[in-house]
C-alpha cells in the first residue's frame, strides 16, 4: 500500500463513482495534459478508486480487472508486474477490495469519439474501513461540486470546469438530482451493511449470554473495542433490535434476547 500512496501523492487523484466515470465524455488540454471532465466537475488526470473484484484476465503483459465500486462495473488495465499477491487470508475481510491509483487517458474509437480508460499504477488489496472510507469521501465530494454547480447554474460564469460541465452535459435540476441520488444510494447501502452487520453481532452476544443477558455497557465495549464501532452507533441497533422485540432491557440496563 506505500507504493499505493506514493503514486497517488504525484498529481492529485479525483474521486467519482464508476456510474458517473462512465456517463464521462468531456476532455479539455490543461498544463500540457488531456483531462477528463465529468458531469460533476471533477478534472480527472488521475482517479483513486477502491471496488469488488468480478473478474481479471491476463492480455499478454496487461492484465484486466473488471472493478466494481457497487454503483457500476468499469475496466482497469495494468502491468501484470504491478498486480498484488491474492491476500493469503483468504474469505475474511482482510482484502477484500481492490484500491488503485492510476491515469486516464484517452482512446479513439472507429468512429472518431474519445472515451476514457483508467491505466492503473499502483494497485493493492484493502479491507472493509478502507472500502467505506472511500465510499463516504467520494460521496462528500461528489455532492459538494454538485451544490457548486446548483450556485453556478443562478450566476455562471465564462470559464471552469463547472462552467465546461455545465454547457457539455446540459445539466439542469432533474440531472443534477439523478448524480445526487447515486452518491446518496452508495452510502445508504454501506449504513444498510453496517447496520446488518451490527445486528448480527449483537444479537450474537445476547444469544450467547442465555438468560443471563449481558449489561448494556458491557456490550459497547466489546463492539467498541473488538470492532472499532462508535458507541452512539451501536446504541442505536440496539434501541432498534428493542423496539422490533427482538431484545429486551432491565431497569438495570441488562439486555437479554427474546426468542
Amino acid at each position: 500500500m506505500e507504493e499505493l500512496k506514493r503514486g497517488a501523492a504525484l498529481i492529485p487523484a479525483c474521486r467519482v463513482f464508476f456510474a458517473e466515470y462512465l456517463q464521462s465524455d468531456l476532455f479539455i488540454e490543461h498544463a500540457g495534459a488531456t483531462q477528463l471532465i465529468t458531469p460533476t466537475g471533477a478534472c480527472c488526470q488521475r482517479l483513486y478508486a477502491v471496488g469488488a473484484i468480478e473478474s481479471v484476465e491476463a492480455r499478454g503483459t496487461v492484465v484486466r480487472i473488471q472493478l466494481n465500486d457497487s454503483t457500476a462495473s468499469v475496466p482497469v488495465y495494468a502491468a501484470q508486474d504491478r498486480y498484488p499477491a491474492e491476500p493469503a487470508a483468504a474469505g475474511t475481510d482482510a482484502g477484500r477490495y481492490l484500491a488503485i491509483a492510476g491515469a486516464v487517458t484517452v482512446r479513439a474509437g472507429a468512429d472518431g469519439s474519445r472515451r476514457a480508460r483508467i491505466l492503473a499504477e499502483a494497485l493493492g488489496f484493502v479491507d472493509d474501513r478502507a472500502r467505506a472510507a472511500w465510499l463516504l469521501a467520494t460521496a462528500q465530494r461528489t455532492l459538494a461540486r454538485i451544490e457548486q454547480l446548483r450556485i453556478l447554474s443562478s450566476a455562471p460564469s465564462s470559464s471552469g470546469p463547472g462552467e465546461c460541465a455545465r454547457a457539455h452535459y446540459a445539466l439542469d435540476t432533474e440531472r443534477l438530482d439523478a448524480l445526487s441520488g447515486t452518491a446518496i444510494t452508495a452510502v445508504s447501502g454501506l449504513l444498510a451493511h453496517y447496520r446488518a452487520q451490527t445486528r448480527a453481532l449483537i444479537l450474537d452476544q445476547l444469544t450467547k449470554a442465555g438468560t443471563s443477558g449481558l449489561d448494556r455497557s458491557r456490550v459497547l465495549d466489546r463492539l467498541r473495542r473488538g470492532h472499532g464501532l462508535p458507541e452512539t452507533w451501536i446504541g442505536e441497533v440496539i434501541d432498534g433490535l428493542i423496539f422490533a422485540g427482538e431484545c429486551s432491557e432491565s431497569e438495570s440496563s441488562v439486555l437479554r434476547r427474546i426468542s
